[in-house]
């Protein structure tokens, strides 16, 4: 299976979208935003199709242009009249280990305030180039059957549905997407 799961990588982004997203389309959801085109492309589709959606951005204080992109989201959020919360990740970071920490962060956030909201689902926008780069890395680590399967498109943490709509498109549809949409 994982190693034949790029024969059905889609690019019919619209639709696969929708397929997925189908049956979310009556409950409050909350996306992931970055600030990036992945995020921000995954924030105007639910947009488009009328979702209940809340907007959770992390600003983990790592890099230079961090209050840039909190500063992009929050100002996106706003243009479109939806809810949104920015977490602020303080205090010292690790020395080692800093992704997979900042990862573990960011999902405590967004978790923490999905269980408290009553948000049962957070979408994020793995693309295919994501699964691709994971599935390449795990084959390179020599990774087993199961550590070659990639990236799941809907995974449950500490209650709350993790969905990755996205996960079939590759990011060039989103840059397009963008694009064509004045994004």
């Amino acid at each position: 299976y994982s190693i034949f799961m790029f024969i059905y990588l889609q690019t019919d982004m619209n639709q696969n979208f929708k397929e997925i997203i189908e049956k979310y389309k009556n409950e409050k959801i909350a996306i992931a935003v970055s600030g990036g085109v992945d995020s921000i492309s995954l924030l105007h589709l639910c947009f488009n199709e009328g979702l209940d959606i809340t907007l959770l951005h992390v600003n983990h204080k790592l890099r230079e242009n961090a209050e840039v992109e909190q500063n992009y989201v929050v100002e996106t959020a706003k243009k479109l009249k939806i809810p949104f919360k920015v977490f602020i990740w303080k205090g010292n970071k690790p020395n080692s280990n800093l992704e997979a920490t900042a990862r573990d962060v960011r999902y405590s956030f967004m978790i923490e305030y999905c269980k408290e909201n009553n948000i049962k689902t957070l979408l994020t926008a793995h693309q295919a180039d994501d699964q691709i780069e994971t599935f390449l890395i795990n084959l390179g680590r020599g990774s087993g059957i199961y550590g070659l399967s990639g990236i799941s498109q809907i995974s449950k943490k500490d209650g709350i549905n993790i969905v990755r709509p996205l996960l079939k498109t590759y990011r060039s549809d989103l840059i397009k997407y963008c694009e064509d949409n004045n994004i």
